[in-house]
């Protein structure tokens, strides 16, 4: 996929600088931590305001449209604690 077809609306930016993407052996309180910071990033993310059009100017759009609100009910499932 393009960058010009990417739905940036729906791009959560994850605060992982300093994280190893193959840092398998990390701490629980740093692996806790991590998962903590990126609920409220996908917390902070899910309060903003939805933009009407995430295509860059002057990009067409392609393929099917995504389902923001399909997106958001899956994203806010993920947030929910587990039983």
């Amino acid at each position: 996929m393009a960058l010009t077809q990417i739905d940036f609306s729906v791009v959560v930016r994850l605060p992982a600088a300093g994280y190893g993407t193959t840092e398998f052996d990390m701490s629980d309180e740093r692996r806790d931590a991590l998962v903590r910071a990126g609920k409220d990033a996908m917390a902070a993310h899910l309060e903003k305001p939805k933009a009407k059009s995430a295509v860059p100017r002057g990009a067409k759009r392609k393929g099917p449209k995504l389902n923001v609100t399909v997106a958001d009910r899956i994203a806010t499932k993920l947030l929910q604690p587990r039983r």
